[in-house]
């Protein structure tokens, strides 16, 4: 996997000042509209949104393929539901949730180990799977999969997953509500399994 930015201090240091109040609040916005009782977050970074989730009551777990580094930054209540994993690599059942993050990790994927990472989104999420992936110019360290909201939209549905446009506006009325504060808005969507 292509994740230069784990093995990059200044990367996990500027999102302790730059963006985890903003993302603890986003994480309550969320858990308000769909009361989640488990979150993980696949590429969690210093653990922000599990801290907001967490603080709301849930059991909160999620994986950092630059874990080593990002550790001195997460949040004591969460560190020990963090752990070291590529998303690349196929995960087990066992780290289920009611709710999955995946947000702003997939541009950083080569698209011939996008598969995988969707495989591993499809069997976590029990119910809604909110992700964002980087669009077509947007600035950045180490994006190298860039892609339109459409074309996250037809990947993920190539993989067993189904867009749901009326969970995806919710969410972002919910970011709304707070001011978009990690301006992400314009590529936020939420996926759920295809059932069968």
């Amino acid at each position: 996997m292509v994740a230069e930015y784990g093995s990059a201090r200044w990367f996990f240091k500027r999102r302790v000042g730059r963006y985890e109040v903003r993302q603890i609040a986003l994480a309550s916005q969320w858990f308000r509209l769909w009361r989640p009782e488990s979150v993980f977050d696949l590429g969690c970074g210093i653990g922000s949104y599990l801290a907001g989730f967490e603080a709301c009551g849930c059991k909160v777990a999620g994986c950092e393929l630059g874990y080593d580094v990002a550790r001195k930054y997460i949040r004591g209540a969460v560190r020990d539901s963090i752990f070291k994993w590529d998303a690349t690599i196929p995960m087990t059942s066992r780290h289920g949730a009611d709710l999955v993050l995946c947000l702003d990790i997939m541009e950083h994927i080569p698209k011939d180990k996008h598969a995988t990472v969707w495989a591993n989104l499809k069997m976590l999420g029990r119910g809604p799977i909110i992700f964002s992936g980087g669009l077509p110019g947007q600035p950045g360290y180490g994006h190298i999969a860039c892609m339109t909201r459409d074309q996250w939209i037809d990947e993920a549905q190539a993989n067993g997953l189904e867009w749901q446009q009326h969970e995806t506006e919710e969410a972002l009325a919910a970011m709304d509500v707070i001011g978009d504060p990690i301006q992400m808005r314009d590529r936020v969507l939420v996926f759920r399994r295809v059932k069968a």
